[in-house]
Order: C-alpha cells, then sequence, then structure tokens
C-alpha cells in the first residue's frame, strides 16, 4: 500500500476469537515514518476491514429469526471487507 507516497506492507493477522476479536497489525516501511504515516495507515485498515462497523443491532435484529439466527451463528463477527475505489486512494496518498 502506497501510505503518503512511501510503500508500505501491512500484515494482518488474526489474533483473537469470536467473543473478543482482535488484529495484530505490523507495518513495514523503507523509510523513516512520522506518526502521521502510522496514523493515516491504522485509518486505512480500519476502513478496509470495517472495524469501526458495529453488528449489535443486526445480531439483535437477527435473534428472534430462526433461520438467520442459525447463519449468523456460524458466521458470527465476519465482517464484508472494503476496497478503496480509485477516488479514495488518490486521496489517501
Amino acid at each position: 500500500m502506497e501510505i503518503n507516497s512511501k510503500l508500505v506492507l501491512i500484515k494482518v493477522k488474526s489474533s483473537g476469537n469470536t467473543d473478543k476479536p482482535e488484529l495484530d497489525v505490523e507495518l513495514k516501511f523503507n523509510e523513516t515514518i512520522s506518526n502521521e504515516d502510522k496514523q493515516l495507515a491504522e485509518e486505512v485498515i480500519s476502513y478496509i476491514f470495517n472495524l469501526d462497523f458495529d453488528l449489535s443491532p443486526f445480531y439483535e435484529d437477527m435473534k428472534n429469526d430462526k433461520i438467520m439466527l442459525t447463519v449468523t451463528q456460524m458466521l458470527f463477527g465476519l465482517k464484508n471487507p472494503t476496497t478503496l475505489t480509485i477516488f479514495e486512494f488518490e486521496e489517501n496518498t
């Protein structure tokens, strides 16, 4: 990924579980990075993985639907990843 015209290798690994989800994120830059660069990388990762999207209201609505309850239990915590469009990509570089 490119952050502020600097190439960044981003390694994301799940280290939690469905009760306590966690991601380990490792950033590797070829040059010195600023706190602003780190913050921007964090924002992009959060956007891609929809980390700010709260699924609680959805689960609450689905708990009374027998079919959807089964499906949501199998896929608990799964969020649809987002990809940047060319316009968003240009704004973030």
